[in-house]
């Protein structure tokens, strides 16, 4: 909408066109009406108008003034001023002052229309050129990073080569002698999405990458993984420079207001180029899994956290997130392997083998019983008095036979859980049927898609990782744009009629969603298939 301004003296005319004409149909806004130039010219200081309808005769200061005096703020603004047939020569001066239109009185409403159009026209070509031109220039950019992104996380996922990477990404990146990475990962992400559904996620996420890019300089690349975690590639050609770049960035990120909690794990420097990304990526994802020990929206760097020799009570080669994600597995292979390693490293440590051994146990035991209780399974019918059993370890003498009760308690649980696998995997494929036939629906969450498959959230997400290998908020993108994208090859429905068949009520985020996993606007993409005849596209995950 262009912002309009009237002036006139006679209160009849000015009331007359604020309200015969169909200002929101022509695209204008009429925002301000005025009975003199001194009032005109005073909103005009203050506002930015597109157009300025004026009579020549008015008190305080008549039009002609007016319009000299506002030429001087905002000689771009179209000019459209009222007059009488006595006033012609007044209009000729005005016409001289580059005024664009002038309508004699009484005001023919059907001919204001026409030259308002006439005008809009107008401004529609010039904003038009340099929106494009803005547009072309931020889409290139755009294109161009997402391209070094993409290339870059297929490269750390080994799909393509170190020559394919550098047919990606700027010159400049090919020439780097040193590289280091940052890993970025928000704290307690699985707690945090449990109940948000797809645009939530979306939201929740969105603030941190916009203040990762916001702060991210030349010779970097941010690149999204899952659950939560982002890695960020640094380059350089001195080591120390690039060492202050990291630190820099880091400290930038800290005082960005943010209402999510991250952890960020800082490599060491690796001398040689881009083709030694994958590497720093390795070195920091190793410790990821240590941010559970670390405490929340902490900064570390790896040399930090790499295990040392035993200096104290608690060694630190245990790492509990990885022995909670084993027993969430239920193999018995993978669970006893843990427990061999567990009791070795306490046997080769000189400390209170009773009293660090019945706080790991106590752990393992905990967590067994609360991962049984998240995915609703029948505690006591594999453990009909859990407290009891707590005791009767508790009351073992010794390391081994501390461990072999722990042991024999888990093969229960397990050669349970076992029995019922079969339900486990008929929940995911009741969960993707769902997910089908209700992907339209906006409010979708993995609330509602484990209550319709009657589990608990807190399984339903886990089943997803482990029967599919990927999140649950990660299939379900998946089969809406996998939808779109048919859609947008089959169909002559609008983006937006498309985005919201297919559960997104907000335009703007569909395209937005859309872009980021495809790599081009849903536009775009049609008329890319329209050229190609060939769905040439995929998701960027």
């Amino acid at each position: 909408m262009y912002p309009v301004l009237l002036a006139d003296d006679e209160e009849i005319i000015r009331e007359g066109i604020r309200r015969a004409v169909p200002w929101e149909s022509l695209g204008l806004a009429l925002e301000v009406v005025v009975e003199d130039g001194q009032k005109a010219l005073s909103c005009a200081a203050e506002n930015q108008f597109e157009i300025v309808i004026t009579d020549i005769r008015m008190p305080c200061m008549d039009g002609l003034e007016m319009i000299r005096v506002l030429r001087r703020h905002n000689p771009d603004c179209r000019i459209v001023i009222l007059t009488g047939h006595e006033e012609f020569e007044y209009a000729r001066t005005a016409l001289q002052l580059g005024v664009s239109e002038y309508l004699l009185k009484p005001v023919d409403i059907s001919e204001l229309c026409s030259v308002l159009t006439k005008l809009v026209q107008e401004l529609d070509q010039i904003h038009g050129r340099n929106n494009e031109v803005k547009r072309l220039h931020l889409q290139a950019a755009a294109d161009s990073m997402w391209q070094c992104q993409h290339a870059l996380r297929r490269f750390l996922a080994g799909k393509i080569n170190v020559r394919q990477l550098r047919e990606h990404v700027p010159a400049e990146w090919n020439t780097a002698n040193c590289c280091a990475g940052i890993l970025i990962q928000i704290d307690n992400f699985d707690w945090l999405i449990r109940d948000k559904d797809e645009e939530s996620f979306f939201r929740l996420t969105s603030e941190l990458e916009e203040i990762l890019i916001s702060q991210s300089e030349k010779n970097m690349c941010i690149v999204e993984k899952e659950n939560g975690l982002y890695f960020v590639l640094f380059l350089g050609n001195q080591i120390e420079g690039l060492e202050f770049n990291m630190r820099s960035y880091v400290y930038r990120l800290r005082a960005a207001v943010t209402q999510v909690s991250y952890t960020t794990i800082s490599s060491s420097i690796i001398c040689g180029g881009i083709q030694n990304s994958k590497a720093v990526y390795e070195e920091t994802l190793k410790f990821v899994d240590r941010v559970f020990l670390m405490g929340n929206g902490r900064d570390t760097q790896v040399e930090e956290i790499e295990p040392k020799p035993f200096n104290s009570p608690l060694p630190h080669e245990f790492d509990m997130k990885t022995i909670v994600h084993t027993l969430t597995s239920f193999n018995k292979e993978k669970i006893h392997a843990c427990l061999i390693d567990i009791t070795k490293n306490i046997r080769q440590n000189t400390h209170n083998s009773y009293l660090y051994t019945s706080m790991i146990v106590g752990f393992i035991y905990s967590e067994m019983l609360s991962i049984l209780t998240e995915i609703h399974c029948p505690v006591q019918s594999i453990l009909p008095e859990p407290m009891k059993e707590y005791s009767h370890l508790m009351t073992r003498q010794s390391l081994d036979g501390m461990m072999d009760a722990l042991t024999y308690i888990i093969d229960q649980v397990c050669d349970f859980v076992e029995k019922n696998v079969a339900g486990g995997q008929d929940a995911v494929k009741r969960a993707k049927l769902y997910i089908r036939e209700h992907y339209a629906d906006a409010k979708i969450s993995l609330d509602i898609v484990a209550l319709a498959v009657g589990i608990s959230p807190t399984y339903l997400s886990a089943l997803f990782k482990q029967e599919l290998a990927q999140s649950f908020v990660s299939y379900l993108t998946e089969t809406r744009l996998n939808r779109a994208k048919q859609l947008l090859r089959e169909s002559k429905y609008r983006s937006y009629e498309i985005g919201y068949m297919c559960g997104y009520e907000n335009p703007t985020y569909f395209s937005t969603i859309f872009k980021r996993h495809i790599g081009c606007s849903p536009s775009e993409y049609r008329k890319r298939m329209q050229e190609s005849g060939c769905d040439i596209l995929r998701l960027a995950h």
